[in-house]
């Protein structure tokens, strides 16, 4: 049993934690003392308790015993210390242990040919694909996530929603929608985050989360000042969180190839006294986004990519790897009097304020959007084919790290995944 400390921490060490009354590594050593002693306790009448004290890590590098190991009576511990430390004589004639290995594969399930996705996809769902089919099979078709119990801050998702959440009231707000006042944006947005916060999180949360809300107040109040600029220039909100297939003036389902359509597009904006109409899609992320870097790669070199994700950018040859911002701006231009041209572009808010800026997609033409609709089709043949192996070598993001040990294919056995991509091409 190993308890759980922390050697060392720049920003808040251990006698600074005591001070802020959190929880140090006295604490610690106190709960796990507690959690060891009730172990004992209740199998001390009947059954046993069997405690592991490796003595080397997976690369071979000495491990000490665990401190609550040699808790014990003085008159004890000696004889205590001689097993856990064996003297060298003894330890040199024990065989060294192999190295870590892998004792079975993972074995993948065939789908359920009822799975939402061969009937059904969001826009967002398509750079999953697009990054590696296995991945999005273990995401989409086995619905697996990964689950963090002891998560004591917001993560990227709850963040976004927040904030989300916080803008959404600022655009369904009559008074301050269209308003270049930008003080009282601002002061509107900070007391709608902290609302929502203490609604979410209580009026005493974490210090992670105090620290979390204060970068979320100083991103809004930097908002503000972008979102007075656009307003001084004329652009109004037409629409905002706008989910399809319930498009306002079109309540026909949105389909590709079959396949329903659903998102949720944040904002929908028009220029004063002139057709210009644009889509925006508010980003929280670390680094500003740019719309262009964000959907294409270039590509350098041999490939064997299909040719439905392959496109011409900027004169040279890319592929698609998010399809978001194309697929929404095609979307919108099916709206009664909307038409072609919609620009489309993301309301980037990172924690350098500095950044916080409209990024538009200047280059986002008819014609590229009407390749992204053809990658889009690609995915959904592909998916509907049971293409979901070979797995991609890595991602950028990776949810199921956690299950693979070396390469990928080292680390799951795809033989009913390769069967039932076998049947859905007969």
């Amino acid at each position: 049993m190993a308890p759980d400390s922390i050697t060392g921490d720049p920003w808040l060490p251990d006698s600074i934690r005591g001070l802020l009354d959190l929880k140090t590594n006295a604490v610690r050593l106190a709960r796990d003392c507690y959690l060891l002693t009730s172990l004992l306790e209740c199998r001390r009448q009947q059954g046993s308790v069997m405690l592991l004290a490796a003595r080397e890590s997976s690369s071979g590098d000495p491990l000490k015993p665990s401190r609550l190991l040699l808790r014990c009576p003085h008159e004890e511990l000696a004889a205590r210390a001689l097993r856990l430390f064996p003297d060298s004589e003894r330890e040199d004639a024990r065989p060294s242990p192999p190295a870590w290995h892998r004792a079975w594969k993972l074995r993948v399930p065939a789908p359920d040919t009822e799975a939402a996705v061969f009937t059904k996809m969001s826009v967002t769902q398509f750079s999953d694909y697009l990054a590696c089919p296995f991945r999005f099979y273990l995401k989409h078709v086995l619905r697996m996530e990964p689950f963090e119990a002891t998560r004591d801050e917001m993560d990227p998702r709850d963040f976004g929603s927040l904030v989300h959440d916080t803008l959404e009231a600022l655009h369904k707000d009559d008074a301050l929608r269209d308003s270049a006042d930008e003080p009282a944006i601002a002061a509107f947005l900070d007391d709608k985050i902290q609302a929502l916060t203490a609604l979410r999180y209580g009026r005493d949360p974490a210090l992670l989360l105090v620290i979390q809300l204060e970068s979320t107040r100083n991103r809004l109040r930097a908002l503000a000042r972008v979102h007075a600029q656009q307003r001084a220039d004329g652009w109004r909100v037409e629409h905002t969180e706008v989910s399809f297939p319930e498009l306002p003036g079109h309540n026909q389902p949105v389909e590709i190839d079959g396949v329903l359509i659903s998102g949720r597009i944040d904002l929908i904006e028009r220029r004063m006294n002139t057709p210009q109409r644009r889509v925006l899609d508010y980003k929280t992320s670390a680094k500003g986004a740019r719309p262009a870097e964000a959907h294409l790669k270039s590509l350098r070199g041999p490939h064997d990519y299909p040719d439905w994700q392959l496109c011409t950018y900027n004169g040279k040859p890319h592929r698609w790897i998010n399809l978001q911002l194309p697929l929404y701006a095609s979307i919108v231009s099916t709206l009664p009097g909307y038409g072609d041209g919609m620009a489309a572009g993301y309301f980037n808010l990172p924690p350098a304020v500095s950044e916080t800026a409209v990024n538009m997609w200047d280059e986002l033409t008819d014609e590229l959007m009407a390749s992204a609709r053809e990658c889009a089709r690609g995915v959904i043949r592909s998916i509907r084919a049971g293409i979901f192996w070979p797995p991609a070598p890595r991602v950028e993001y990776d949810d199921f790290k956690p299950l693979i040990f070396g390469e990928v294919t080292d680390s799951f056995e795809a033989t009913l995944l390769e069967k039932f991509r076998e049947l859905q091409t007969r």
